[in-house]
């Protein structure tokens, strides 16, 4: 596609407008998940607000699609036509060490927030992996590492500075425009694009955690430990049991390089002892090979490994009311050697993630016990159709505990229908509120909300 007087426009964008005939423009499209092909008209690297502002009434006048993007760690689009608006740049931080906040542009990844957070003893509510975004984590809900003691992460939002789908910069806060405030907390991308967040940050004084690894071969006695184990934890402790293949890479340490094996991940809000205390139930089902666990800082927590710049990977996730015995045998198995499913992991949920948020929220809390993630990488053609039968097998033995809910931060090309997100009511709201501030349909919208509860349709 062609965009008629794009070349003339971008001379007037502070930022890079690269079009699909700029050798730049296969580096600038392509997201951190491999496995999705982004096909936009063209690429505009922001350099600031105004970019954005200009991004979007460029669009409007056009008739076509803005679609925003920091790390494209949630690619699930290919954005056939619009314009992929990356927002990388936008990575200023701001620490209020009094107040606990900070103020975070849209680009910003995890590792550059918790490094300016750890001097101050505090740290964001933030996931395992330090090389994804701050904003698309957030605003989909956000489960992290300290979860269980301080809830989601978009129930951390203050405030956060937008621009409408009419090209509109606002501050979106409690009192102001707080239907667009309820959206932000937990309801993906909302009805415009966010350049600027303000969030709240936890106090670590002292924090704990890592990874204890034993052999496949003790797989059902851990799991069926960590069922009874995990519902006795304290908040202050979030844990996740997976089977996991780790590739025979020189990084990898030599027991398990290119070895199946199962991982306990630990991250503690306390000190050492006390952690080493509550593991004790776990230590005596079989001894670990491998143990990483120490006091660590807020800026130390690469507990998942992977790597920084992109992966091909398929990810299917579920909310578990539980973990049942009977599915233990199917869970702990990845298949046929050679299989591309390379983690199966089960997070224990509960704790502040299953009350209600203190404010309104779009996703108000978390009804369940487990979250599944069950992942693998796409590296030949064949590895698509025999993902799709190993990550089904795990699934189907986990159906009678499914909610059919999951993450909108864990949407995937297959996976995105919005009952999986929301419930009715929610995304009749969510598709209110994008009408109404979106009223032209310029941002993107990969889920579709704009046309739940729409008169005209």
């Amino acid at each position: 596609m062609v965009i008629r007087d794009l070349a003339q426009w971008a001379q007037n964008v502070q930022g890079a407008v690269i079009g699909t005939d700029d050798e730049r423009f296969e580096r600038a499209g392509k997201p951190w998940n491999l496995t999705v092909e982004q096909r936009p008209a063209a690429v505009v690297a922001a350099t600031g607000v105004e970019d954005v502002v200009a991004t979007v009434k460029f669009a409007a006048e056009h008739g076509i699609r803005v679609a925003p993007q920091g790390t494209g760690h949630g690619a699930i689009d290919s954005y056939d036509g619009a314009l992929l608006l990356r927002t990388g740049e936008l990575n200023a931080i701001a620490i209020d060490p009094a107040r606990r906040r900070a103020r975070v542009g849209s680009g910003v990844r995890w590792q550059d927030l918790q490094e300016a957070c750890t001097p101050h003893g505090l740290s964001g509510l933030a996931t395992n992996v330090p090389s994804a975004g701050v904003t698309g984590y957030t605003l989909g809900g956000g489960l992290g590492l300290f979860a269980r003691r301080h809830g989601l992460a978009a129930h951390g939002v203050v405030s956060a500075e937008l621009v409408t789908g009419e090209g509109q910069r606002l501050r979106v806060e409690a009192k102001h425009h707080a239907d667009l405030w309820w959206a932000l907390r937990g309801g993906g991308t909302p009805p415009g694009i966010v350049t600027e967040l303000e969030i709240e940050l936890a106090p670590v004084p002292e924090l704990f955690a890592g990874d204890l690894i034993w052999p496949v071969d003790a797989a059902l006695d851990l799991f069926a430990a960590y069922r009874t184990w995990s519902s006795t934890l304290p908040e202050e402790m979030t844990t996740a049991i997976g089977v996991h293949q780790f590739p025979p890479l020189p990084s990898v340490p030599e027991p398990i390089r290119g070895q199946r094996a199962v991982t306990l991940t630990v991250c503690h809000l306390g000190t050492a002892d006390e952690a080493r205390r509550l593991l004790l139930p776990m230590l005596e089902v079989a001894q670990p090979m491998l143990d990483s666990t120490r006091p660590r800082t807020p800026d130390d927590l690469d507990l998942a490994g992977v790597p920084a710049d992109g992966a091909p990977v398929v990810i299917r996730t579920e909310i578990l009311d539980d973990l049942p015995e009977s599915a233990l045998s199917a869970v702990t198995d990845l298949g046929p050697q050679g299989s591309p499913l390379s983690v199966v992991e089960f997070r224990r949920l509960g704790g502040a993630l299953n009350r209600p948020a203190e404010a309104p929220a779009a996703l108000d809390r978390v009804e369940g016990e487990y979250f599944l993630e069950s992942v693998g990488l796409i590296f030949r053609p064949e590895d698509v159709a025999a993902l799709a039968e190993e990550q089904g097998r795990v699934l189907d033995a986990l159906k009678p505990a499914a909610t059919g809910r999951t993450f909108r931060t864990f949407a995937s090309a297959d996976d995105r229908a919005v009952d999986r997100f929301f419930a009715p009511d929610v995304a009749a709201r969510l598709g209110e509120i994008a009408r109404h501030y979106d009223p032209g349909a310029v941002i993107h919208d990969p889920l579709g909300l704009r046309s739940i509860g729409d008169p005209r349709a």
